[in-house]
């Protein structure tokens, strides 16, 4: 069976002959294209403005955990500290280790027991750090 159509393919027309033709891809002139706008300027403030807020939310308790890591983080650190302390000697690096976790404040986790947990917490570090610091 034979097909005859209206394609063009075996109209016996060169395909370079084709193509000189027809209009195909080609780049602008950069002398006649236009500069951009400060439109297109602006249209990315809102994307940024989305990404920061994005970032900002807090996903499946995020904040929460790693709140509970800090806190446990300086119970360790003052676990460290008391054993230290029990042997006979007193580590500058306990001392250091919990100073430096003290010193990274964490924002509120919007849990008021969590919060309260772990200003008690900070508190009682704060405390430690001031009886063996010189």
């Amino acid at each position: 069976m034979r097909v005859q159509g209206g394609d063009g393919i075996g109209s016996g027309v060169p395909p370079a002959a084709r193509r000189a033709a027809g209009s195909g891809f080609a780049l602008p002139n950069p002398a006649t294209s236009l500069p951009p706008s400060s439109a297109t300027a602006l249209s990315a403030a809102p994307a940024v403005g989305a990404l920061l807020a994005l970032q900002t939310v807090d996903r499946g308790g995020e904040s929460r955990r790693r709140a509970i890591a800090r806190g446990r983080n300086i119970l360790d650190s003052m676990d460290l500290l008391k054993l230290g302390l029990l042997e006979g000697l007193l580590s500058g690096d306990a001392l250091a280790r919990l100073r430096t976790l003290l010193a990274d404040n964490a924002p509120s986790t919007g849990d008021t027991v969590l919060d309260s947990l772990m200003a008690e917490v900070e508190l009682r570090a704060a405390v430690e750090l001031a009886k063996h610091e010189k």
